[in-house]
């Protein structure tokens, strides 16, 4: 096309999971988890978009779940502020936030809840 912007469609798998350059969040994202819980999941692009299914209510899938959520909005503020996506940017705000979380819990005497 001589002189014209082609328009591409984004589509939310691709928004979230499938563009190349997500590629290195996700596996550092994965093998950072496996690190620290010793539990390896092979995530699908339906765990990214909708979760891990939850079945037997395990705490530690709600982490999962937690921090795949955080990293969604993590991507979608990374691509409005055209910044790339690091896990070494990632980490750090997701502490912050589970920080917040836990201070949240304390307040409301749900601490139990929280761990």
């Amino acid at each position: 096309m001589t002189g014209k912007k082609s328009l591409r469609l984004d589509t939310l798998e691709h928004y979230l999971y499938e563009c190349r350059k997500l590629e290195p969040f996700w596996n550092n994202l994965f093998t950072w988890l496996h690190d620290i819980y010793g539990l390896r999941i092979n995530m699908s692009i339906f765990d990214i978009l909708f979760g891990i299914a939850n079945v037997n209510n395990d705490k530690l899938f709600d982490v999962f779940n937690y921090c795949i959520l955080f990293a969604k909005d993590f991507i979608y503020n990374a691509k409005i502020n055209r910044t790339e996506v690091l896990l070494r940017d990632y980490v750090p705000r997701l502490l912050l936030s589970l920080e917040a979380e836990q201070f949240l819990a304390s307040s409301q005497n749900k601490l139990d809840d929280f761990y």
